[in-house]
């Protein structure tokens, strides 16, 4: 007799089966909907962390009166958070390059110094600057830096991220960029930028007589140009204007018949560049040279060497001393002013590159040898200008101690006062095994930090200082941070900022201006000495864009919550926020025109500055300038 199957093993075999389908279908719609949406908003923030970066280097290369090399960290890359169940794509590197040499011209131009005149009539080359990011999922724009101009460079269309600096009303500023680099990477790097040649004297630009003056630059976005500049002499920049038809790479710059101020730089960025002494000899032209202060006077003076010709060992320092007299008597000259430059890449200069001399006239420099080769240091005052030639010898390892060489590989500078500045460097002794205390100094001569290393001969090892800053620390000039050994330095060039809440103020300020159908929803924490505060910014734009909110103001949402209060922000507020670099008060009761207000101003007397803003990310906690950033709307 047959009996009916036993059909209940089955049936739990394919409950699992299904469960295990459904578990995998969770988790590929996770990788295919989830991932790349976080991997979006993690490109996006990196890249507006890096549009920072690179105006930061704009300014560096502007700031061409700084004589000694600066290092600006840029960050080219970005890491994606850990997961355990997804799989990322590979991490994003980004690659910073200067362009190869382009040629500028200029015609129909009188320049009061002939020195300068022929700069203008022979010019040397320039190069520009590009930023080319490599994500997965953001289509990011490539960043180009040319005289100034910072743009964003897009299919078809380009958008300015900070004006050019080279064509103003009144002043022309001409800065030759020189010197190769290129590299890629998925972290920072550290761009250096060194003022290799002047900055000339300020001289005066005029027509020769055969015309309008014109100045034709390379560039990769004529547009850009003719928005900051114009087309005519009354748009734009007065007084100037593009002309039309000119040759593709290049913009030409029309100067109406007017007086101009002119100064011209050579600055290079990266390793190598070919320095024109040209520059230097403006910059020291009769009337030229460092200012004075003091009992220095105004000059003439006269500036000599203590020594003509000195030698020093690569990677070890010595100190120069000039002489600077009365150029009519004879005698020293206290209190005046001296500026320090040098050619070639055979040295570098270990602090300041300008001084004031002592009471017997005398004022130093400290130069550092990098590399064998032949080099030379030049001061400059009032009146004239001295040479020193400085021969480069080979290092020769000890044979009985250990000789450590150190190099900065890069800051999280800048930072703001409070925080912590972390400087990156990499330790190799070059001599037997042993240890040796490695500093972090600032130019105020306090160590911040110290590390013992041990090392066997050979070995390289990468270390990492903090100094942990206070409110105090901060200021306008940058700093000069120092890592020491017992045998070499390396220096950068890093800015503590004021912290980002003053008055009891919280600001909010946008990344991008919104666009239709999109949000911006932001959270941080404020944290004083009384309590914590959490503070949500809610914006979410019209459908369509088109038609109006219930209050007419074409937001449907527009609204800040502190501590769960709901405050409803005032029209103006809200465009505000929206807007690119716009900046309102959040416990400013103007700020809002719905909602309980009364508890703001408890919470801003009790903001002060060891209070702290702290918005939590990806890679922890950071803040006191709250930014907010654009994101899809659901």
């Amino acid at each position: 007799m047959s009996r009916p199957g036993d059909e209940r093993a089955v049936t739990v075999q394919i409950g699992a089966v299904l469960l295990l389908a459904i578990l995998i279908a969770t988790l590929s719609l996770y990788q295919v909907n989830a991932v790349p949406d976080q991997t979006f908003d993690a490109e996006f923030t990196h890249h507006q962390g890096t549009l920072g970066d690179l105006v930061e280097l704009r300014d560096a290369i502007g700031d061409f009166d700084a004589r000694h090399e600066r290092g600006v960290p840029v960050s080219l890359g970005t890491q994606y958070q850990t997961r355990v169940v997804a799989i990322n794509p590979p991490a994003p590197a980004g690659e910073i390059a200067t362009s190869e040499p382009k040629a500028v011209r200029v015609e129909n131009a009188s320049v009061d110094d002939p020195t300068v005149a022929d700069i203008l009539e022979n010019p040397p080359t320039t190069r520009l600057l590009a930023y080319e990011p490599g994500y997965n999922e953001y289509d990011a724009p490539t960043t180009v830096l040319e005289h100034g101009l910072l743009y964003n460079r897009f299919d078809g269309a380009s958008v300015t991220l900070e004006e050019q600096t080279a064509i103003g009303e009144e002043r022309i500023t001409l800065v030759f960029v020189d010197g190769n680099l290129s590299r890629a990477a998925s972290g920072t790097v550290s761009v250096a930028v060194e003022t290799i040649g002047g900055p000339s004297d300020e001289r005066r630009l005029e027509s020769d007589g055969t015309g309008n003056v014109t100045i034709t630059l390379p560039t990769r976005a004529e547009a850009r140009w003719e928005a900051s500049v114009g087309t005519t002499f009354d748009a734009g920049v007065a007084n100037a204007r593009i002309l039309p038809d000119g040759d593709e790479g290049t913009v030409t710059v029309e100067l109406a018949d007017e007086s101009y101020a002119l100064q011209v730089a050579q600055v290079r960025v990266g390793e190598g560049g070919e320095r024109d002494e040209r520059f230097d000899e403006a910059r020291a032209g009769e009337g030229g040279g460092g200012e004075t202060g003091g009992d220095g006077g105004s000059g003439p003076f006269a500036v000599s060497w203590a020594s003509e010709e000195v030698t020093v060992v690569e990677g070890e320092s010595e100190t120069l001393e000039a002489l600077v007299t009365d150029a009519e008597t004879g005698e020293p000259v206290a209190a005046a002013g001296v500026d320090f430059s040098r050619s070639g890449a055979a040295i570098s200069f270990e602090g300041d590159s300008s001084a004031e001399t002592d009471e017997d006239g005398v004022a130093s420099v400290t130069v550092t040898g990098e590399s064998e080769g032949e080099s030379a240091v030049f001061a400059t005052v009032s009146g004239g200008h001295a040479r020193a030639g400085v021969t480069v010898e080979a290092f020769e390892p000890p044979t009985d101690e250990p000789y450590v060489d150190v190099a900065i590989t890069g800051t999280n500078a800048p930072v703001e006062a409070g925080s912590v500045l972390t400087v990156d460097a990499t330790v190799e002794n070059r001599g037997e095994a042993g240890s040796q205390t490695v500093t972090l100094e600032t130019d105020d001569g306090t160590v911040r930090d110290s590390q013992t290393v041990t090392l066997d001969g050979g070995e390289v090892r990468a270390v990492t200082l903090e100094w942990a800053t206070e409110a105090s620390d901060a200021r306008d000039e940058e700093y000069t941070v120092t890592v020491r050994s017992e045998n070499t330095q390396d220096s950068r060039a890093v800015r503590v900022d004021a912290s980002a809440i003053e008055d009891g103020s919280v600001f909010a300020v946008a990344a991008a201006e919104l666009e239709n159908n999109q949000q911006i929803d932001t959270t941080v924490t404020l944290e004083t000495d009384e309590g914590s505060h959490e503070i949500r910014v809610l914006l979410v734009d019209q459908p369509g864009g088109g038609a109006a909110g219930s209050d007419g103001s074409g937001w449907q949402t527009k609204r800040v919550f502190v501590d769960g209060t709901v405050l409803e922000l005032e029209t103006a507020a809200a465009d505000d926020i929206a807007v690119n670099l716009a900046a309102r008060d959040l416990l400013d009761e103007d700020t809002y025109v719905g909602g309980d207000t009364s508890m703001l101003e408890g919470i801003r007397e009790a903001v002060d500055g060891s209070s702290e803003l702290h918005e939590q990310t990806d890679e922890g906690s950071v803040g006191l300038t709250v930014t907010i950033e654009e994101r899809s709307g659901a």
